[in-house]
C-alpha cells in the first residue's frame, strides 16, 4: 500500500513537471523564434 502510494504521487509529480517543462520549451521556442526575427530585420 504504501510503495503504491509512493508511486501514484511520483506520477502526478511527473506529470506536473512535464506539463511544466512543456510550457517552458514552448516559450523558449519563442522567444527564440523573435531573437532570430529581430536579427534579421
Amino acid at each position: 500500500m504504501e510503495k503504491k502510494d509512493e508511486k501514484t504521487e511520483f506520477i502526478l509529480i511527473n506529470e506536473h513537471f512535464e506539463s511544466v517543462f512543456n510550457k517552458v520549451l514552448a516559450s523558449a521556442v519563442v522567444v527564440q523564434k523573435s531573437h532570430d526575427t529581430n536579427k534579421e530585420s
